[in-house]
């Protein structure tokens, strides 16, 4: 390309003289000699016709055709001779990105008409435009699916090999995972997608026809996805979509509604490392690191409340950081945020660790073994109000915590402290079923409290669809 380069003699040797060397060669004198390039052995160049010719007799051996059905993107289109003629009208060519608006009218009218249409083949209420390919646009709409909890695409693996290797790249960027679903007879394996799908489920994506040209059972998948609380993403093929089902003509129920909201005050009250009889007083039992603080018992509860069909939101907000003065302001203001947004929530559960000491100041741990293991004891905080502390309504706050700590205690017994009933308001006024929920002591280790949001969600499931039913 250095003959294209439009500088004139004169200028280069002005510009070699400037940076102290005689030729340009000389600037490549660091490489060894015998990787030096003088000139490639390759035929000389030919004119347009000449080239037109070579290539045309290589095509010949071609055998050409008329139906292809070996999947992989390969279909066969037919493009009406008028769409040449359309496409080329000055209405829809202009010479400018359709960054300056003024000067790149015909573009802009180009994308209004490809988005018309593809609202029009989906039936999907809105197109977008302007990402470079598909692959682009698949990696893009799982990026679109993930929020705080929700972090794990699964993907077919009869999606195309280009798609799937965009979306890692974008997931590598992100710190998003992904999840390969394996194929079965040339489909999306539909049980191994079950089996596969978690509480952390963002999106599941398919291709449709797919990468082997095969039509996926998408009614299933969607309903799977969904079942899952996960977003469902279709890579279709537009003209496919004139005598396939469309993405909007599927009968989809959406996921469970949030019922409970999961949040932390104090997120980053924290545990013993050690399970141990001894406590380094020295440690403050604080942590800013979420897989270490009450975000992770929270993520355990609301996984596991997940996966008994209650729909949850887990917010991990650091209320108390940089600064604890204030945190109960900053969590009221997330509980309302959420309320406003999601009006199906009933429930909002503030999810702490207790500190409890001797008389001499050391710490004691609360901790009940269930089978064989150890588990932190839970104790439920809630309020009462005599006019002063406004928490209206905090009788049935209070019935909702009594009754689910005798179920609790019944199947589990010695795993539930006393209900801690006290004027004070705690944000408990938020919801009808608002409460506190005091995971062990900072005596107690993470895996202990854990363990306890394991045992205590399908009984807390029970509660909320038993009262659901009434």
């Amino acid at each position: 390309m250095g003959t294209y380069v439009p500088n004139t003699e004169a200028q280069k040797r002005s510009m070699l003289s400037a940076i102290g060397v005689g030729a340009v060669e000389e600037l490549f004198a660091a490489v060894p000699r015998d990787m030096l390039v003088d000139s490639l052995r390759i035929p000389e160049g030919l004119s347009e016709l000449s080239v037109r010719q070579k290539v045309s007799a290589m095509a010949a051996k071609n055998r050409v055709y008329p139906t292809v059905l070996r999947g992989a993107g390969a279909y066969r289109h037919f493009i009406p001779a008028v769409v040449r003629s359309v496409v080329s009208r000055e209405e829809l060519v202009t010479a400018y990105t359709p960054y300056q608006a003024e000067i790149s009218q015909g573009i802009l009218q180009s994308i209004f008409e490809y988005q018309t249409m593809i609202c029009a083949l989906t039936g999907m209420e809105v197109s977008n435009a302007s990402v470079y390919d598909g692959s682009t646009a698949a990696a893009e709409a799982i990026a679109m699916c993930r929020d705080r909890k929700r972090n794990k695409a699964y993907v077919s693996a009869c999606a195309g090999p280009g798609v799937i290797e965009t979306m890692r790249t974008y997931c590598f960027g992100s710190g998003m995972e992904l999840e390969i679903i394996p194929e079965k007879e040339g489909r999306t394996d539909l049980e191994a997608l079950k089996t596969a799908l978690g509480g952390d489920a963002a999106c599941v994506y398919i291709a449709q026809p797919n990468y082997y040209g095969v039509i996926e059972d998408a009614q299933a998948i969607g309903e799977a996805a969904h079942a899952a609380g996960a977003k469902f993403i279709m890579g279709c093929n537009p003209i496919a979509l004139a005598v396939l089902e469309t993405p909007a003509a599927l009968t989809l129920e959406p996921g469970p509604e949030p019922q409970v909201l999961i949040y932390h005050t104090h997120t980053t009250e924290s545990y013993e490392e050690w399970d141990g009889d001894i406590y380094d007083s020295r440690n403050n039992w604080r942590s800013q690191d979420n897989t270490a603080n009450m975000a992770a018992v929270g993520e355990e509860l609301a996984q596991a409340l997940e996966a008994h069909g209650i729909g949850v939101i887990h917010d991990v907000t650091q209320h108390d950081y940089p600064a604890y003065n204030g945190a109960y302001d900053r969590s009221a203001a997330t509980i309302q945020e959420y309320l406003e947004k999601y009006p199906s929530i009933r429930m909002a559960i503030d999810v702490h660790r207790d500190a409890v000491l001797y008389d001499d100041g050391s710490t004691i741990k609360v901790v009940q073994e269930v089978g064989g293991r150890k588990a932190a004891q839970l104790m439920i905080i809630a309020p009462c109000d005599d006019g002063t502390v406004g928490v209206p309504g905090w009788e049935e706050n209070f019935r909702f915590a009594a009754g689910l700590t005798s179920a609790v205690e019944e199947k589990y017994p010695g795993l539930m402290r006393p209900v801690f009933f006290c004027y004070r308001n705690y944000n408990l006024w938020m919801t009808p079923d608002s409460l506190l929920f005091e995971f062990g002591t900072n005596g107690n280790t993470l895996e202990e409290a854990k363990y306890t949001a394991r045992l205590v969600a399908p009984i807390l499931a029970d509660y909320l669809l038993e009262e659901k039913k009434d």
